[in-house]
């Protein structure tokens, strides 16, 4: 337990989370950073009588991962296998999970007290993610499973059994979510238990950890009609998804950023009521329902498995394509994996609460008392990381608060018609995108809307379209902020050239100075060029007076979204970092609303 993952890497200097498609995250896996490559002269603990030296396997791996992974390690060493005409070690070792991209540029760069040649991260939707932003050589490897374990959704025994009493068959997680809305809850029927209060859910941080964004990219799924593993981050901007998602959010009781911390918690309950008012079902995988167990709690958990494996926890082991690696350890490596793979290494799995790669059991596994079932699951991984990112995502829409000016790019540029939409424009997709993320936003946000291109007001390059203030403010004729923003949003066309540099400078001193102590406050720059008034302050003016403005203590952030292939990424790039922001990229126009929507959700904390 103890799962941990921020989803963004610790070069950013702030704590934030997940992105999709071309946004950069880091999240979950832990590596190892070890670097002696030879045993001692007299070897070390675990060798075989003979092997000293030989070839050093350094293994980076999640700290849910360390611990079982580790005596398996041992006991491969332990073999003394020759591979390569040298005796083979395996070392495993823990770092903390926003280490994996800092470790391999590292390794990159030729440090070699960083290096590392495999890692198992917790799943391959850690590494899908993981991969995705890191964008690095060294990551583009195929992987291969070496254990499982399915999301679970465990509850006391006769809470299950209540379940299908008032699901009237096995409750899927259709049926558990609807429920959930129903303010009778377990004592929906006469034969219900109404002391147990209204149905509600405990998982790990859906915005820092896999476990907690699988369990709410399944939410979205069936609030969809999708499979789980189908969910792709489009899937977030439906109606359905994000009213859904709201509601959900009510049925949340906890969601610490660790696995100890929520067992705990279950623990500590004396009854059945008690721990479903207090903790609720706790969405987790299968192995933490058998490590609880195992501890013989007042109050057993009992797993059910209403998504079957998907979104399944399947360690997934992947030997580092840098260069650093050299023949010799890749050889180690292979065998390693084979053996890991071996009927011998996963006959081991079910003492520590593991599945098979394929997802069948041991005997220790469903011994009595457990709560687990005996039948196969196999694990099903989601189509692409995205599902997960995304859920990370609007997770962080859904329960921060906001500051947001939105700077959009107008200039003629955005007539352009895009490939494969029926002829609409740039504009019209990022009009479709933004009023998609603009339904995440709560009363308690603040929102406001510029456009820029030049000459819109007089000489200046900007106009304000929508006042920077609460979302729930009645605005003119509109009920409040959000129809205003909206109607604003359908009301602009392309115009001219492009006025960058002296519109951002202008918006982030009106960010500035209605600045929020309680919200993330930025200003979110949309933009498909660069700048084209020549009559305007330089890229370098325009760098300094932003990091003069900016301040520590009360920080707003550029977060710049480069739309289209012409942004210059780069350009834009520089003017976040300005303010200790970030760019993201939609080069193909047709991925603005995943990108718009993560592009929010990844709005850095305040402070």
């Amino acid at each position: 337990m103890g799962r941990h993952h921020p989803l963004l890497d610790r070069d950013f200097p702030w704590r934030s989370l997940f992105a999709v498609v071309a946004v950069g995250v880091v999240l979950g896996a832990s590596i190892a950073v070890i670097r002696d490559r030879t045993s001692p002269a007299g070897g070390a603990p675990g060798d075989a009588a003979g092997c000293g030296g030989g070839i050093q396997l350094d293994v980076g791996a999640d700290p849910t991962v360390q611990p079982w992974l580790s005596t398996l390690a041992e006991s491969y060493t332990g073999l003394g296998r020759q591979v390569a005409g040298s005796c083979a070690r395996a070392v495993v070792r823990t770092v903390q999970p926003w280490s994996i991209g800092g470790t391999v540029r590292a390794a990159s760069g030729g440090a070699p007290q960083d290096d590392l040649d495999v890692w198992v991260s917790e799943s391959s939707t850690t590494f899908g993610l993981a991969r995705a932003a890191a964008r690095m050589p060294a990551l583009a490897v195929p992987v291969t499973s070496i254990a499982s374990s399915p999301l679970a959704l465990a509850m006391p025994r006769d809470a299950v059994q209540q379940l299908r009493v008032l699901a009237r068959r096995e409750p899927r997680f259709a049926d558990l979510l609807t429920l959930a809305q129903r303010p009778a809850g377990w004592g929906r029927l006469s034969t219900g238990q109404p002391e147990w209060g209204p149905i509600k859910f405990s998982t790990l941080d859906p915005g820092r950890t896999t476990v907690g964004a699988s369990f709410v990219t399944a939410a979205v799924g069936t609030l969809t009609g999708q499979a789980p593993k189908d969910v792709g981050a489009t899937a977030f901007g439906q109606v359905d998804a994000r009213d859904g998602l709201f509601s959900f959010v009510r049925t949340l009781v906890a969601a610490p950023s660790s696995g100890p911390a929520l067992l705990q918690q279950a623990a500590a309950t004396a009854s059945t009521r008690e721990l479903l008012g207090k903790v609720g079902i706790l969405a987790v995988y299968e192995q933490d329902v058998w490590n609880y167990n195992g501890r013989q709690p007042t109050v057993a958990l009992r797993a059910t498995y209403p998504l079957g494996g998907q979104l399944a926890a399947d360690f997934p082991l992947a030997v580092l394509a840098g260069p650093w690696v050299d023949d010799g350890e890749r050889a180690v490596a292979e065998d390693f994996r084979s053996w890991l793979l071996s009927d011998s290494a996963q006959q081991q799995l079910a003492g520590f609460g593991l599945r098979r790669a394929d997802g069948t059991t041991g005997p220790e596994l469903t011994e009595p008392g457990r709560g687990l079932t005996a039948a196969r699951i196999e694990p099903v991984q989601p189509v692409t990381p995205e599902g997960p990112a995304a859920a990370q995502s609007a997770w962080q829409l859904i329960t921060r608060p906001l500051s947001t000016l939105s700077l959009v790019d107008v200039s003629g540029s955005m007539a352009a018609p895009v490939d494969g939409t029926a002829n609409r424009t740039r504009l019209d997709l990022a009009k479709e995108a933004a009023i998609a993320a603009l339904g995440f936003t709560q009363d308690r946000d603040s929102i406001g809307l510029w456009e820029f291109s030049q000459r819109l007001a007089g000489e200046r390059d900007h106009r304000q379209l929508v006042g920077l203030g609460p979302a729930s403010d009645r605005v003119g004729r509109f009920p409040d902020r959000r129809a205003a923003v909206v109607a604003a949003w359908q009301g602009m066309r392309p115009r001219t050239g492009t006025g960058l540099y002296d519109s951002v400078l202008a918006a982030y001193a009106a960010a500035s100075a209605s600045y929020r102590p309680d919200a993330v406050n930025t200003v979110l720059l949309l933009s498909d060029g660069r700048n084209e008034d020549r009559g305007s302050i330089t890229l370098g003016q325009l760098l300094t007076r932003l990091k003069a403005a900016y301040r520590a203590d009360r920080p707003v952030h550029v977060v710049a979204l480069a739309y289209g292939p012409e942004a210059d990424r780069a350009e834009l790039g520089r003017i976040a970092a300005a303010t200790r922001g970030t760019v993201f990229a939609a080069a193909d126009p047709r991925t603005i609303t995943e990108a718009f929507i993560n592009a929010v959700a990844r709005l850095p904390r305040a402070g």
